[in-house]
């Protein structure tokens, strides 16, 4: 009598298992074996070299070594003496469930070798190992056959299988599940699976897709000259990019999850900090050393577009953790409006003016972002995080035409070294005029929402 089915069905798969505890047939070993690889008297002599090593190592009681010696020999040249000591070994090492098919093997392969005497007392090994393994007899069906993740080939299968006391798992197709409890020693038990062919596995899902995202920008600065300057010696106000990325991309996606985008969105991001600028203005009493403190508030916006490739992974029925590589283009537009004071060091200070502060720059960065997220699914409707890093491959514009010079007119004594100062270049220290930003990186966190097939 069979016993309740033990199954699963994943989507259109479904296959009826059924298992009983009842008496297994006495199991057999099973052919056709493996032919010899000797082809050779080199072949064969390394064979019995290989033999013979084993012979010493196990003579020593290292029996791992020894068992090693004992495969290689084999898997050259198959003897009945180098399968019946692999056999020995494994048999001394505690590994029953390995040991019963090499002992059955010599039983079957090499038969005629054997004495009366030699296989009475390999069928007592059998039967004596038998007793501290289950054995598993899987009976008819189609499809591929695992036990604990680990392919045994093709269903229909003669052999039984020998396992080690405790819990296992056998699969069907790695889906269906045929068995998955404790196996006591000595168990013998057999699972008939349903002859019907297995259906073919479901196509993935593929068409259009359509999907909005944003999120937060963030990064260490924007990499503008004035920034590097500012960074060098700041202990407040310190260059610090922050400002968002929101868009939508649509697309394509295959039977294999890849899918081929194009995306649009907008794109800002903002730098507030301080940098300062030393002079030495020569006045009628001496030279006095003015310093300058300019506070930047720098910015880059403008619509972005580019093509992406994606591919996702699944990992179950809801959730699929995604790969995305983007290639952009932002329409930008640099700002950098300049506030600033001056020193000198006599204790004069004074506002600036600054000219040229209100140029808006326009260019047409590339940028590159890589992306991973993951992605769960209600129906068709798809909610997902991610998290990209944004490169951009090319340096921005100079702000030209920088000039600033004091508020506080010049006293009839000439001895205020900030009102007194020629307007001043607004450059940066060694590095020529400020640039818009540099080869900017930004981590970017997004929230995705939208409907994929």
């Amino acid at each position: 009598m069979r016993a309740p089915c033990h199954a699963i069905g994943i989507g259109l798969l479904v296959l009826a298992a059924a298992a009983a505890l009842l008496p297994a047939r006495e199991a057999l070993a099973c052919g056709p074996y493996p032919p010899a690889r000797a082809h050779t008297p080199e072949d064969r002599s390394q064979a019995q070299r290989l033999f013979q090593e084993g012979r010493a190592l196990e003579g020593e009681g290292k029996l791992e070594r020894a068992l090693a010696r004992y495969l290689a020999s084999r898997e050259i040249l198959p003897r009945k003496s180098n399968t019946k000591n692999a056999a020995v070994c494994l048999d001394k090492l505690g590994r029953a469930a390995e040991a019963i098919p090499l002992y059955e093997e010599v039983l079957d392969r090499f038969r005629g070798e054997l004495t009366p005497e030699e296989q009475k007392a390999m069928i007592d090994d059998v039967r004596r190992l038998r007793e501290a393994v289950a054995t598993l007899h899987v009976i008819d069906g189609e499809g591929a056959l695992f036990v604990d993740g680990k392919d045994l080939g093709s269903l229909p299968r003669e052999c039984p299988l020998y396992l080690p006391p405790g819990r296992h798992t056998v699969r069907v197709n790695r889906r269906a599940v045929l068995l998955d409890h404790d196996l006591p020693p000595g168990e013998s038990l057999r699972i008939v699976v349903d002859a019907d062919p297995v259906p073919p596995r479901p196509k993935r899902s593929e068409g259009w897709f359509a999907q909005a995202f944003g999120g937060p920008a963030l990064g260490g600065s924007m990499d503008s000259n004035a920034e590097r300057d500012a960074e060098s010696g700041c202990t407040d106000h310190c260059p610090f990019a922050f400002g968002f990325l929101a868009g939508a991309r649509g697309g394509y996606i295959t039977a294999n999850n890849v899918s081929i985008e194009l995306f649009t969105g907008f794109f800002s991001v903002d730098s507030r900090f301080s940098r300062t600028i030393t002079r030495d203005v020569p006045l009628p009493s001496g030279m006095s050393t003015v310093t300058y403190t300019l506070s930047h508030d720098l910015s880059l916006r403008g619509p972005f577009m580019g093509p992406a490739i994606g591919y996702r992974l699944d990992l179950g029925p809801r959730w699929r953790a995604l790969f995305r590589g983007s290639l952009g283009l932002v329409a930008a537009q640099s700002s950098d409006p300049v506030s600033g004071v001056g020193r000198d060091d006599r204790g004069h200070a004074s506002n600036l003016n600054l000219a040229g502060t209100s140029t808006v720059l326009r260019s047409a960065p590339t940028f590159f972002m890589p992306e991973i997220g993951i992605e769960a699914k209600f129906r068709r409707l798809r909610v997902g995080l991610s998290l990209g890093y944004v490169l951009f491959l090319a340096q921005g514009n100079v702000f030209e035409g920088r000039v600033f010079d004091a508020q506080a007119p010049c006293p009839p004594t000439g001895d205020n070294g900030v009102a007194c100062a020629p307007e001043t270049l607004a450059d940066v220290s060694g590095q020529g005029l400020q640039t818009a930003h540099g080869l900017m990186q930004l981590w970017i966190p997004q929230l995705t929402f939208g409907f994929l097939p």
